[in-house]
């Protein structure tokens, strides 16, 4: 069967973003071409694979230092101490790998350890220039380079900032839950697609990616005109460059329930029915409760956060302190998580604000603060 140029275009497109693509696979896809376009199916595949090296999926997570953690901060952050003394300090102590990359500060954990911080050329992006498309993505790629050399036995990276807030062992749950023996690049956090149906996950929410997908994107956010499908050129920020990338790569992009890119509700602000505790009976009898992905409220502190969070985003001091605090106190029985994985389709994934805006008004006011 002969394939018009378009066709074939579109079949390499969707090929080669696959990340399971092997020789073979190339090989029948030739064949379906026809020997007039099979040209193209192979410069684009050459193009592609150039300086790539098949890997099989990264070996199982073992121990929480399997995973990396890098902050993003500068010197004149107002949660910049606070992020330090809270959320992070309760990583270290969990057993995950924490880095911040920023200016001069110098951050101490609770015990009065120093956190280990990076710094690598930011091209102006910690004194806030916006105006060049490549600042972010520039600086990232010298973060995720600079990040593996420093840890070179990690599996995993997350991305975080020092005004995101995380609970560590709700991520270490959500990891040994997802089958991530199934591929070797992995995007996991609040992903979706944008009005323009560009993919990508909520940097400030968190983004967890495989070894591999970190050790391509340092590549690809550096090569612009020669980046995959041009990926390095389309965004402005980190996280939507990196997803654009990831995309092009092939990348199994998850939407979690965990990860929220808006802070956690005051407790002040919402009246909550008697039998919002008690969400089994509650649809039992068909009465009405706040929820998020089926998730319910819970009560840390003088806040609601949903159950089984694994982060908030622009977080003040307060909200480190009392998630922090309050998260240690929490039982530590391990039970099945109210969700996990909501989607993993390219065009399924769905922003977690998008989602709030179709849950009722009460679980909007409990649970999302957008």
């Amino acid at each position: 069967m002969y394939m018009t140029p378009l066709i074939c275009r579109l079949a390499c497109l969707s090929l080669l973003s696959e990340a399971s693509l092997r020789t073979p696979r190339l090989d029948q896809a030739l064949q379906l071409a026809g020997s007039k376009d099979a040209s193209l199916l192979e410069t684009a595949y050459a193009h592609w694979s150039k300086g790539h090296e098949w890997k099989e999926p990264p070996a199982p997570l073992q121990k929480p230092s399997d995973l990396v953690i890098y902050v993003t901060t500068y010197d004149e952050s107002p949660v910049g101490n606070c992020s330090a003394l809270t959320w992070i300090s309760d990583a270290l102590e969990f057993g995950f790998q924490v880095v911040y990359y920023g200016q001069n500060a110098t951050r101490l954990t609770r015990t009065g350890e120093v956190i280990p911080t990076r710094r690598v050329p930011d091209f102006g992006a910690l004194s806030g220039v916006r105006d060049k498309y490549d600042v972010w993505p520039l600086y990232t790629a010298n973060i995720l380079q600079d990040l593996l050399d420093f840890s070179p036995a990690a599996k995993y990276v997350m991305r975080l900032d020092d005004d995101s807030v995380l609970n560590p062992r709700n991520l270490w749950r959500s990891l040994l839950a997802m089958p991530l023996q199934e591929s070797k690049n992995w995007m996991i956090g609040d992903c979706g697609n944008d009005q323009n149906n560009v993919p990508f996950c909520s940097g400030g929410a968190g983004i967890v990616m495989s070894r591999p997908l970190v050790e391509e994107l340092g590549v690809q956010l550096k090569a612009g005109y020669d980046s995959i499908q041009e990926c390095a050129l389309v965004g402005r920020n980190d996280d939507d460059t990196m997803g654009i990338c990831a995309d092009a790569i092939g990348t199994r992009m998850v939407s979690h329930h965990g990860y929220h890119p808006f802070p956690p509700a005051l407790q002040t602000g919402v009246e909550l029915p008697w039998w919002t505790g008690w969400p089994r009976l509650s649809s039992l009898l068909g009465w009405s409760y706040p929820s998020l992905d089926g998730c319910p409220p819970e009560r840390l502190g003088s806040f609601l956060v949903v159950q089984d969070w694994i982060t908030y985003h622009h977080a003040s001091c307060d909200v480190q302190r009392a998630l922090s605090s309050n998260s240690q106190k929490m039982q530590t029985v391990d039970k099945r998580m109210c969700a996990g994985i909501l989607s993993s389709d390219r065009w399924d994934n769905e922003f977690s604000i998008n989602r709030c805006k179709r849950a009722s008004h009460l679980s909007q006011a409990a649970l999302c603060v957008v």
